[in-house]
């Protein structure tokens, strides 16, 4: 028998597994071993599956929304619980000890549970579902700001086209409509994203991903002389990045530019006090005439 690969397997039915060359007797000395999993009847995997799919699939469900995303390589922010979607007829959900209980949207297992119809059935993985119902279920489920973040990261790692995009607005409710018309495919970020937003509406141009003579690319151009430099959840810990950083702000400051940086925890934590820096930061310099914009 060939050698059978764990390390390709995220959740594989008992027929998948049969079909690749185990048997019962193997994937049974699998489990009793920890080489595999039983995440419910039918249902395995290896050991490092992430726990939120190991607890979406245990209960009958899809991983869906922000918890989605995350295993989809989109952006998305940090989130309590673990959203998950089921079967629009569904009522019950299995427990760790395979017995049923009642379904409520946020349940004694940490899930946020969702009923939606799928936009594309078609496209959902053994774990997950696929990547417009992922943005469809984020957009009615999350803040306006998270939304577009993630519509933002998806089209500009290019995981989704805009002209999908478009069609998945098709199935949003009135509501959300407006979203399109703020998503901007040259975001690097979903952190970047908020930013601009949060920018924009006070008013100030916020122009993504412009470059500059000698330095390179900036997250944002605020008004044409305030560059604004977004950071993740921790930033450069290494000392070749934050060199770099130094660098770039001392030769934007030569050729005239305020910079401003913001991590993560600023940004979604404390976006008055980005809104009012940046403020201070324009009025400081309303007179400078920064040069080197290409």
């Amino acid at each position: 028998m060939a050698e059978l690969k764990y390390d390709r397997l995220r959740v594989n039915t008992r027929r998948q597994l049969l079909a690749r060359g185990w048997t019962p007797r193997r994937l049974a000395a699998d489990v009793h071993s920890g080489r595999l999993i039983r995440i419910r009847r039918g249902y395995y995997a290896v050991p490092s599956i992430p726990a939120t799919t190991l607890q979406a699939v245990r209960i009958g469900g899809l991983l869906t929304c922000v918890s989605a995303a995350r295993n989809l390589g989109i952006w998305s922010a940090d989130s309590v619980g673990t959203h998950v979607n089921l079967r629009h007829e569904a009522s019950r959900m299995r427990t760790p000890d395979d017995r049923f209980t009642r379904l409520t949207k946020f349940n004694r297992a940490g899930c946020v549970l969702h009923w939606t119809r799928l936009i594309e059935p078609h496209r959902v993985s053994m774990e997950s579902v696929g990547v417009l119902d992922c943005l469809a279920e984020i957009i009615r489920c999350q803040p306006k700001y998270l939304a577009i973040a993630a519509i933002d990261s998806a089209l500009n790692q290019g995981i989704v086209r805009l002209t999908d995009v478009k069609r998945m607005f098709r199935h949003i409710p009135r509501d959300f409509q407006s979203y399109l018309q703020l998503v901007d495919t040259r975001a690097m970020s979903g952190i970047e994203t908020i930013t601009r937003l949060l920018v924009q509406e006070a008013n100030f141009e916020a122009i993504p991903q412009v470059r500059i003579e000698g330095v390179g690319r900036v997250d944002l151009l605020v008004d044409g002389c305030v560059v604004i430099e977004t950071d993740g959840r921790l930033g450069h810990e290494d000392i070749e990045g934050s060199l770099r950083d130094y660098d770039r702000d001392v030769k934007l400051a030569i050729r005239g530019f305020s910079v401003l940086r913001f991590n993560y925890w600023q940004v979604m934590e404390t976006p008055d006090l980005v809104v009012r820096a940046v403020s201070a930061a324009l009025y400081a310099r309303r007179f400078a005439k920064p040069t080197g914009v290409t």
